[in-house]
């Protein structure tokens, strides 16, 4: 499937993917932001869009205990 046959995002969370301990699945880096693409993000090492690791949001997530530590998971629609 070709990165153009993704819809557009039309929401993001309002912190970096970083916060949610996202990195790239290309390099393992941590410099990345939303991609324009849903379900992507933006690579700013590669220069790519690609899918990611979907660090701790690829399970449970505490909601309780993750507002503790300062993580938002509000959304920017766009």
């Amino acid at each position: 499937m070709k990165l153009l046959d993704y819809p557009k995002r039309v929401w993001y969370y309002i912190q970096p993917p970083a916060t949610y301990e996202m990195s790239c699945d290309l390099c393992g880096g941590s410099n990345i932001y939303w991609s324009e693409w849903k379900g992507h993000i933006w690579c700013y090492d590669c220069e790519a869009d690609t899918i990611g690791d979907q660090g701790f949001l690829d399970g449970p997530v505490p909601v309780n205990v993750a507002a503790m530590l300062g993580i938002s998971f509000e959304k920017v629609w766009i």
